[in-house]
């Protein structure tokens, strides 16, 4: 199993990817051939899918309208699932929608959240659904399974501390059944006395069993993903 830590000299754009951002009217997600290729979404309405010989996936009604803001959306690797952030009220109610490919909702969970707290970072697993909601200013990560209900929630770090600039990323490998994460004790700063120990990188089972951590001698991170294959 491989999987890379991509440093601040290498891929600076990949950052943007990282962050949850409000969704473009239409936008582009990675799928393999075959999957989902497109997901268009605006404020009031839900993602429409484009597969890639063009056909259409409808939502069911029930689905049709999201209960607010939509903001981002993430697929799993393979696209077998898709995640939707949506802000429900602003500045303290948000929630991740999550559908299989063919357009059925399978969860709704919400997300307590004070007005300045960043959003989520959110990573499916191809395998059952398992859905990964990284909180960045916490270093908490909250598991979830398919039907939305919580598996597990932990701290990267203790004591939990509260801070705003430092950095969460998160990355399934290709079947789905280990979650990487990499984190910062704290935001990078000049001067930093522990700069060279000030990112770690963990490696968990879906289910959020940790297997290891390892320190890192930088004090950023850019961007996560396993290797091709890995």
């Amino acid at each position: 199993m491989k999987f890379i830590a991509i440093t601040p000299a290498l891929f600076l754009a990949s950052r943007l990817l990282a962050q949850p951002a409000q969704m473009a009217p239409e936008q582009m997600l990675s799928a393999p051939p075959g999957k989902i290729l497109l997901a268009r979404a605006v404020d009031k309405a839900a993602p429409v899918w484009i597969t890639a010989e063009g056909r259409q996936l409808h939502f069911p009604e029930k689905t049709e309208v999201m209960p607010g803001r939509v903001l981002t959306a993430k697929t799993s690797r393979q696209g077998r699932f898709l995640a939707v952030l949506v802000e429900e009220t602003p500045g303290t109610k948000a929630s991740v929608r999550l559908f299989s490919a063919n357009g059925q909702a399978l969860a709704a969970i919400p997300i307590a959240r004070q007005p300045d707290d960043p959003f989520p970072l959110i990573a499916v697993s191809d395998a059952a659904a398992t859905t990964v909601l990284g909180f960045p200013a916490t270093n908490e990560l909250h598991f979830f399974d398919h039907d939305g209900q919580e598996l597990r929630r932990l701290a990267l770090f203790k004591p939990v501390a509260y801070d705003l600039e430092t950095t969460l990323l998160l990355a399934f490998s290709a079947d789905g059944e280990h979650l990487a994460v990499a984190a910062m004790h704290e935001a990078a700063r000049p001067g930093l006395a522990t700069a060279n120990e000030n990112t770690v990188l963990f490696l968990f089972r879906r289910d959020g069993t940790l297997l290891w951590q390892r320190t890192l001698p930088q004090p950023s991170l850019e961007a996560l993903a396993f290797a091709p294959g890995g």
